[in-house]
C-alpha cells in the first residue's frame, strides 16, 4: 500500500474512535506517535504534528511553516518577557489544554497565557480550564478551524482574549 494511503487509513481509524473517553496517557501517546510519524513522513506526503479533540472528533494539526514559526517565536518571546517581568502568570506554547473537565475538548493553542489566580491551571502535563489569552497562528489548512470552530469553542469556554494571527 502506498504511504499516503496508509496515512489516510490511519487518519480515518483515529477519527472514528471516541477519544473523549481516552486517558491523558493515551492522548499523549497519540501525540508522541504523531511526532514520530512526522519525522518519518516522506516528502510529498501530508504530515501531522499532533491532534486536537473538539466535540469528540479528533482533528489533525499540520506542522508549522517558516512564517508561523517566526511569528510564534517573536510573539511568544515578547509575551513571555512582558508577563515574566510583571509576575502575571505563565506563557505556554503548544501545550495540550483541556477546556472542560470531561476532556471532550483538548486543544493545543499556539500560545496560551495563564493568569496567576485565573481559571486555567497546570494539571500534570496539560492545562485544565480556559486560559486568559489564546493565540492561534493560521496555516493554509487551519484558517477555517481557527476563525470559526475554535473561535466558537473558546467563546463557549470563556477564554477572555482570542487572538488570530492570519498569515
Amino acid at each position: 500500500m502506498e504511504q499516503a494511503a496508509v496515512v489516510e487509513a490511519l487518519d480515518v481509524q483515529l477519527q472514528t474512535r471516541d477519544w473523549s473517553r481516552s486517558s491523558d496517557e493515551e492522548f499523549l501517546a497519540l501525540q508522541e506517535e504523531a511526532r514520530l510519524g512526522l519525522e518519518a513522513t516522506p516528502a510529498g506526503v501530508p504530515a501531522v504534528r499532533g491532534w486536537e479533540l473538539i466535540e469528540g472528533v479528533l482533528l489533525s494539526m499540520s506542522p508549522l511553516g517558516f512564517d508561523q514559526s517566526d511569528v510564534l517565536l517573536n510573539l511568544g518571546s515578547t509575551l513571555l518577557r512582558y508577563v515574566t517581568e510583571r509576575g502575571l502568570g505563565r506563557v505556554l506554547v503548544d501545550v495540550v489544554t483541556h477546556l472542560d473537565e470531561e476532556a471532550r475538548h483538548r486543544v493545543a493553542p499556539d500560545i496560551a497565557y495563564l493568569e496567576t489566580g485565573g481559571k486555567a491551571k497546570r494539571v500534570g502535563q496539560h492545562v485544565q480550564g480556559a486560559p486568559k489569552l489564546v493565540v492561534e497562528i493560521t496555516a493554509p489548512d487551519s484558517v477555517e478551524r481557527d476563525l470559526i470552530t475554535k473561535k466558537a469553542l473558546y467563546h463557549r469556554f470563556e477564554v477572555e482574549w482570542y487572538w488570530i494571527v492570519n498569515l
